[in-house]
């Protein structure tokens, strides 16, 4: 199937950003010594708490088409991370030449493969969620609601935040953060890895005990 040139673009980009911040385990490359530098310039304060005033909307339309292209968010990404040496089905909707419709994608948190036949079918979709690496409402306590309006609608929007998953890593991870939540062992030195690149491109801050587990679970990656 060949695919249309700005796919083939976004997900070298994906790629090229996810390498460059410190790599992923389907890419066979341990994170850089950028990644442990990332965390050490982060800047470190007290954790803030919880705060009632966060709303998702104040991060814009789910999945919405930043780019103007005619494809949402969520074909974008999951048409960027999908398996392509296995059989995919996309459809044209409207302006988009890569709705999605069936495939196949790796867990980012458990590292299994996810092959779906019918996107179009709601149970299946509601089986594939994408995740924000960073949740917004974390993202919003440690700094996200003093950005605008478009600083945030592009941020929930970023690649480099959004990741297809399981629904049950989904509710499990929820809006939980490294220091309150570990994934399963072979998706843990990929999820340090965005999650600090995710902080360092955003300037977001850590606390000392999310720091420290960002530390530990770099310690699982392969040497």
């Amino acid at each position: 199937m060949t695919s249309p040139d700005w796919t083939r673009q976004l997900g070298l980009v994906v790629a090229l950003v996810m390498l460059t911040l410190g790599g992923c385990r389907a890419s066979g490359a341990m994170p850089s010594d950028s990644a442990h530098e990332a965390l050490q310039r982060l800047e470190v304060i007290s954790r803030p708490a919880a705060d009632p005033s966060y709303r998702r909307a104040a991060f814009g339309r789910a999945w919405a088409d930043v780019d103007g292209d005619g494809c949402n968010t969520r074909d974008q990404v999951l048409f960027a991370t999908l398996d392509k040496d296995r059989g995919y089905v996309v459809q044209r909707q409207g302006r988009c030449p890569t709705d999605m419709v069936a495939g196949t994608w790796t867990d980012l948190y458990s590292q299994r493969q996810m092959t779906w036949t019918d996107l179009k079918d709601p149970a299946q979709a509601e089986r594939l969620p994408l995740d924000h690496i960073l949740s917004l409402a974390a993202a919003w306590r440690y700094g996200a609601r003093d950005w605008t309006s478009e600083e945030r609608l592009r941020f929930a929007n970023d690649p480099l935040e959004l990741t297809p998953t399981t629904a049950e890593l989904n509710r499990s991870k929820s809006d939980h953060e490294p220091g309150d939540w570990t994934p399963p062992q072979p998706g843990r030195c990929d999820y340090a890895s965005r999650y600090i690149a995710i902080k360092d491109r955003y300037q977001l801050p850590v606390d000392q005990a999310e720091k420290v587990a960002l530390g530990s679970l770099l310690r699982t990656c392969p040497t």
